[in-house]
């Protein structure tokens, strides 16, 4: 057997190459000793296989924990909002009875900055007003208080929102009471 000396590197061959093929040394194992060898290599594979598994375990779980956290946020702040909608409701009918006349001017500006505040607070924090009046009634978002014959909208087409619907986070906090359009009966039917 020839040993690698400096003439068997190519010239081409990096320093690296050539420093790491003239380092090379060949070493003679007992059977023993080689099976010993291969069964530390296999645990050392199962030690890193159980390792990226942790890993994968750990981002897991530290997901699920950062999203089960952002729920438990929503919820309470769910349970908040259903306790303030009705002082919201309270807003708009006062600003929807009132009229500018019958009031000094700053007070009724004054409520309305304050409804307008109110509103983007809420929808900061996920609750937005559905805007119904001309939707088709849906029965998972829309509560039907009455229905109207007319001929002026589509049947099943909201004509009117009699207490405002919320949606949180895209759930229906509380559904929209409406009137519906039914199609209007003629005496000739």
């Amino acid at each position: 057997m020839k040993k690698n000396s400096e003439e068997d590197i190519p010239e081409n061959s990096s320093e690296e190459e050539k420093g790491t093929t003239a380092e090379v040394k060949k070493i003679t194992l007992s059977f023993p000793e080689w099976e010993a060898l291969q069964k530390k290599a296999s645990l050392a594979e199962e030690y890193y296989d159980k390792l990226l598994r942790l890993q994968a375990e750990f981002e897991n779980a530290r997901r699920r924990m950062d999203k089960e956290k952002t729920e438990i946020i929503h919820f309470a702040n769910q349970s908040l909002f259903m306790e303030m909608l009705p002082v919201v409701d309270d807003f708009d009918h006062l600003l929807n009875g009132l009229e500018r006349n019958q009031v000094k001017e700053d007070i009724f500006v004054g409520i309305e900055m304050i409804r307008k505040r109110l509103s983007k607070i809420m929808e900061e924090n996920g609750l937005v007003r559905m805007k119904v009046v001309g939707e088709k009634f849906d029965p998972t978002r829309h509560e039907a208080l009455m229905t109207v014959e007319t001929d002026e909208f589509p049947e099943d087409t909201i004509v009117e929102e009699i207490r405002s619907g919320y949606l949180f986070y895209d759930k229906v906090l509380r559904p929209a009471v409406v009137k519906v359009a039914k199609k209007k009966i003629t005496e000739s039917q």
